[in-house]
């Protein structure tokens, strides 16, 4: 990729030199697991929700992860529009036009899910108060002068605003136990995350192939706030877990799923892990979405650092 920091970008400009075989990789796993919503039945889930078998924190939780999902899907689609333009690498442009048909498919889900339910689709238009400026961001219009805005936007608005938050929203599903009163909504959140994880890894291997190009726009301000944003977005979303988890013990351990995300998040583009825990989420792993890189779980080794970890420490120390 051609060296842009400092100069104005315009459509078409920011040509990606690089092959980009990874994106080519998660355009061809995406496209072998393309989903359709209304396919998945909720027969059962519609008959969960008629009925007394939810309780009214479970409702609200359901109803919040719609609203999550119906505010990211659309910025999801409209910035892989934009991205299209900008990235002259056929790679990547076809993973993003599979990426804003998967948005358009998880905005589907959500109006499939209103329609089964009779839930008013106003229900949805309005986010949980804890998350609504966390997601505020992801309304702006997705303006690009230079790399290093691009690279803050990627890292703070679709990162942190957008795969982070509904990741973290999402999960709390399965951590609630809901999966056998509306299993077929799990099938769904499934699809879900599972795109997600791809989307995540996508951006992150665009930011590392853009500041290997850009490294005066990869600067020790940008990084700092980076991890600043992460931080200031799990300290959010920690105040919403404790709202929403309704199940003994279930608060620690959607902290600890949010906690590992950040951290691989962070690592995975180069910045120092915040939260101190080492390997990959589960979910992600089991998504196949993390298969280029290390096998660990952070389920498994929730804090534990590897050997080389523990011995550069010891050498920083010294």
């Amino acid at each position: 990729m051609k060296k842009i920091d400092g100069s104005r970008l315009q459509t078409g400009k920011l040509v990606l030199n690089d092959d980009c075989l990874w994106a080519r990789q998660l355009w061809r796993q995406a496209r072998a697991t393309v989903w359709e919503p209304s396919a998945v039945s909720l027969d059962a889930d519609r008959d969960s929700w008629a009925s007394d078998q939810l309780a009214d924190a479970e409702r609200q939780l359901l109803i919040d992860s719609l609203a999550v999902v119906s505010v990211v899907a659309p910025c999801i689609e409209r910035s892989s529009v934009v991205l299209y333009n900008l990235l002259g690498n056929r790679s990547c442009q076809c993973y993003l036009l599979q990426q804003a048909c998967q948005a358009l498919n998880h905005a589907d889900a959500v109006v499939y899910c209103c329609d089964e339910f009779g839930i008013e689709p106003a229900t949805v238009d309005e986010v949980p108060r804890d998350l609504a400026a966390l997601l505020a961001p992801l309304a702006r219009d997705f303006q690009v002068a230079t790399a290093g805005d691009l690279l803050r936007i990627l890292v703070e608005d679709y990162l942190r605003a957008g795969v982070i938050t509904c990741s973290a929203v999402l999960l709390l599903f399965e951590q609630q136990e809901m999966t056998a009163k509306l299993p077929g909504v799990a099938v769904l959140f499934d699809h879900l995350l599972r795109d997600l994880a791809r989307q995540h890894e996508f951006c992150c291997d665009l930011v590392n192939v853009i500041k290997a190009s850009n490294p005066d726009a990869w600067n020790v301000m940008l990084q700092e706030g980076s991890v600043a944003a992460f931080k200031e977005c799990a300290g959010t979303l920690e105040v919403y877990l404790q709202q929403a988890c309704f199940i003994e013990g279930s608060f620690d351990r959607a902290c600890q799923q949010l906690h590992c995300l950040v951290d691989h998040t962070c690592e995975s583009i180069d910045l120092p892990r915040p939260f101190g825990t080492y390997g990959h989420p589960a979910w992600m792993v089991s998504a196949g979405a993390v298969n280029r890189r290390a096998d660990a779980s952070c389920d498994e080794v929730p804090t534990t650092p590897p050997p080389s970890a523990v011995t550069a420490k010891q050498q920083e120390q010294q």
